[in-house]
């Protein structure tokens, strides 16, 4: 993560699942944690900020890029979606070819 000061490094566990919700619609979910890391409490605390106030800001960033995103990357994973077949078995097992590339930022709305 980069900040004024520089960067350091924060945890970020991201967990993204697709759920079937009939034969023809699923719904996708997208959950971002952060958590701070010593040399991130440490830049916070040269640059004179509260853990609180870098929360809010980082929260802030993240709902305005979600919100920007979201439709896009929507519109993203249907094109995909309906260009595939149905995978097979060796297709869920070659890294090389998932059957689905989630690299996003969505929501389940």
């Amino acid at each position: 993560m980069q900040t004024p000061a520089g960067w350091t490094k924060i945890q970020v566990i991201w967990d993204l699942s697709v759920t079937a919700l009939d034969s023809g619609s699923c719904r996708y979910t997208n959950q971002v944690l952060s958590y701070p890391t010593p040399a991130f409490l440490e830049t916070l605390k040269v640059a004179g900020i509260s853990f609180q106030d870098a929360v809010a800001d980082r929260q802030a960033a993240s709902d305005d890029h979600n919100r920007r995103e979201t439709a896009l990357y929507a519109q993203s994973l249907e094109r995909k979606a309906l260009a595939r077949s149905v995978p097979t078995p060796n297709e869920f097992s070659n890294d090389r070819n998932p059957p689905f590339a989630l690299v996003c930022w969505g929501s389940d709305e």
